[in-house]
């Protein structure tokens, strides 16, 4: 059942992300009107928070990664960063978006579950830079994963990339500790 858990964490995570990153957007605000960014980072957090719950993680520390989750993606708003034609800058500044994305997790990790995990987290979020370059730089844009099938958007498969490795860290970290 573990090794199970280890392997659909990072699917469930990769999705979680894209629906962070606007899947489903404008759907979601016909039923219900206020749904916008706060709502989906609250889901890709709770996503975490579900994850580290059923690896293990006591429900009152996984609870704060609903909370470090959102928080990271509060404070390191850079979208800009993504879009530069430059490759050096735009990996080096997705690649500080990426640590300051999950340095609250990193903060949380370290006072609850084990020093350990900084190293996958750290890692995570220095790949984000790599991860977004790749996606937007050398991989043809995909319309999979996107509320407009015409659309065609680079952005989508950096999310889901992201998204998985995040589940893979947060995976490794666990089973590091």
């Amino acid at each position: 059942m573990e090794y199970l858990l280890y392997a659909l964490i990072p699917i469930f995570t990769a999705f979680t992300n894209r629906i962070r990153g606007g899947l489903f957007r404008e759907r979601a605000q016909l039923v219900f009107p206020a749904y916008g960014s706060t709502i989906a980072r609250s889901v890709y957090g709770l996503s975490i928070a579900l994850s580290l719950f059923a690896l293990g993680l006591p429900a009152v520390y996984a609870a704060t990664f609903v909370a470090t989750i959102f928080l990271g993606h509060a404070i390191g708003p850079f979208n800009e960063w993504q879009y530069m034609q430059e490759p050096k800058k735009m990996v080096w500044g997705m690649s500080a978006r990426g640590i300051i994305l999950v340095g609250p997790s990193m903060v949380a990790w370290a006072t609850f579950v084990s020093p350990w995990g900084l190293i996958p987290l750290f890692i995570l979020g220095a790949l984000m830079g790599p991860v977004y370059w790749v996606s937007q730089i050398k991989l043809p844009p995909y319309g999979w994963m996107t509320d407009h099938p015409t659309r065609l958007e680079k952005n989508d498969t950096s999310e889901v990339i992201y998204g998985a490795l995040t589940g893979i860290a947060f995976v490794v970290a666990w089973v590091i500790q």
